[in-house]
């Protein structure tokens, strides 16, 4: 019994013996915490509210006498411009998400995160949501560097909040060594995606089918990704050229999307063709059949930001370094695009970061970040292209040039200029930031 009794109590303690205490260690670290904006805040019916300050420029529009300012993804500034000498604000209109925009008519479309917007602005006091095309572009919220829920919404902002854990001493140790674990790693696909803040590279330059005219669409700047045509909408997304019928105002209906390539940033139209610029070149595409673009050509460039102006045979094409553009080059480039088939460079001219170009009549106005307006001669493409005129007073971002009158967003504002004279170019009303 004896004996026994000392077998089993070994046993006992033979076991007992490989049995660890167990271990574990306190951990704490950072972690970026998501803040959404709610699907149902961000489709609110769209109405039009008083004017507000300039606080931050975006992208451009002319139609008739009216100047529309984006304020990136907070909504557009309505501008009275028919006294040059005193633009007044006539109303805002609050579009969460808000990047670009174009009209056609009394009509407004407008982007919405990846939403597609119509509101109707025959009452530019009283402007209203009439129409909405949702998840219009789901690649577009990559291009823009949104993170977006099916559930949650759309993340506008990431809060640091510390996460303290209480995990297995062998995992605290393979993470300290490189290891990792899951339960500690930061979630990538927070803070890889990063959250896009705005455009600075704001507006763009190019007419519409019917100028700004009263029934008609308006006037772009070399920025902008939407386009009117006739009865159609185009838009472009980091790879896509999207063609929207418009012919119901209130009910847009997608009718194609082509792949383009890769990074395409503006889009501007001229004639029956529209030209893309992209980070690696410009491509241009014909509308003569409206509801499905066909390719044309395409112009090669080196690696940078790319906003496209055209008038007559020549494009005028900015090129611009920046972390954005993963480009090492600032220079102007004029292209000649008499053969549409086959795009060939004139010419470059150095610059010092070049940003929108608008080209009218033999002036071509380039904006050259904090070197300000500068503004050529280029009556003679294939010549030297001297610069005539320089206006360093503002930063400059994008310019729409519309009979005589220049139209100027940069940091500080909005400016307009008299350019019936190129030689004389003369300021002649502002709304400052803050105003």
């Amino acid at each position: 019994m004896k004996k026994s009794t000392y077998l089993l109590f070994a046993i006992i303690m033979l076991l007992t013996s490989c049995v660890k205490d167990k271990c574990e260690r306190e951990i704490s670290y950072e972690t970026q915490v998501p803040v959404y904006m709610s699907w149902e805040e961000i489709r609110t019916p769209v109405e039009a509210t008083e004017p507000r300050t300039l606080e931050s420029m975006g992208k451009i529009y002319f139609k008739d006498s009216y100047i529309l300012i984006s304020e990136p993804n907070v909504g557009i500034h309505i501008v009275d411009s028919s006294n040059p000498s005193d633009p007044q604000k006539v109303s805002f209109i609050p579009i969460p998400g808000n990047k670009d925009m174009a009209v056609k008519g009394n009509f407004l479309y407008a982007d919405s995160y990846t939403d597609l917007v119509v509101i109707d602005i025959s009452d530019l006091t009283s402007a209203f949501e009439i129409g909405r095309m949702e998840d219009l572009y789901p690649s577009y919220s990559h291009f823009m560097g949104l993170i977006t829920d099916p559930e949650n919404g759309v993340v506008i902002d990431y809060n640091t909040e510390v996460i303290t854990d209480i995990v297995d001493c062998d995992d605290y140790y393979n993470y300290y060594n490189g290891g990792g674990t899951d339960d500690f790693w930061l979630d990538s696909s927070a803070t890889d995606a990063g959250f896009w803040e705005g455009d600075v590279n704001t507006v763009s330059g190019g007419t519409g089918t019917d100028g700004g005219s009263g029934g008609g669409t308006g006037v772009g700047g070399s920025f902008a990704r939407f386009t009117v045509k006739g009865d159609y909408l185009y838009a472009v997304s980091d790879r896509d050229l999207i063609t929207i019928d418009i012919s119901t105002a209130n009910e847009p209906d997608m009718l194609s999307s082509n792949y383009v390539g890769w990074n395409i940033e503006t889009l501007f139209p001229y004639e029956e063709n529209l030209f893309m610029g992209s980070q690696a070149g410009m491509f241009i595409y014909n509308v003569q059949n409206p509801d499905n673009p066909s390719f044309v050509s395409e112009f090669q460039h080196a690696r940078a930001c790319d906003p496209v102006a055209v008038d007559e045979d020549y494009a005028y094409v900015t090129l611009r370094d920046g972390s954005e553009c993963e480009g090492f080059v600032n220079q102007l480039d004029v292209i000649d695009v008499t053969n549409i088939s086959n795009p060939e460079l004139i010419q470059s001219k150095e610059m010092h970061h070049p940003m929108g170009v608008g080209v009218d009549n033999g002036a071509l106005f380039v904006c050259d970040d904090d070197e300000g307006l500068k503004i050529f001669n280029c009556s003679d493409p294939y010549g030297e292209i001297p610069m005539i005129a320089q206006h360093r007073d503002y930063q400059a971002f994008d310019v729409i040039p519309y009979n005589g009158m220049l139209i100027m967003i940069g940091a500080d504002g909005l400016f307009l200029y008299n350019y019936k004279n190129a030689n004389d170019v003369t300021l002649i009303g502002s709304i400052l930031k803050g105003e």
